[in-house]
């Protein structure tokens, strides 16, 4: 057993606490705003493609529509991001866990 001094529980008075509390909530509420103008600006994008696509006439909506061989984001990449892929890079050279060269098993 390790004999040490106990802590204190709180080194905080109540009014610093909720003066933090109210400083998380003003935070969490901006930042859950800043989310859904981020979010309602990506939606009125894709709905506007899809109007324009599907208002485009003849040969050109069905080439508007095709799919281009090749043009998908690298396997590697676990989420979306607003950036496009860099070429040439490789995350394993950067990746600890999956190096290059190293054999998984």
């Amino acid at each position: 057993m390790i004999d040490s001094k106990p802590r204190p529980r709180n080194p905080y008075t109540e009014d610093e606490l909720a003066e933090h509390a109210r400083i998380a909530r003003a935070y969490n509420a901006e930042k859950r705003l800043e989310h859904d103008d981020v979010q309602h600006d990506i939606s009125v994008k894709i709905w506007m493609k899809n109007e324009a696509l599907k208002n485009i006439g003849g040969q050109w909506g069905i080439e508007a529509n095709k799919i281009e061989e090749g043009n998908y984001p690298p396997l590697w990449r676990k989420h979306p991001s607003f950036t496009p892929p860099i070429e040439g890079f490789d995350v394993r050279k950067y990746d600890s866990m999956n190096p290059i060269g190293k054999k998984e098993e």
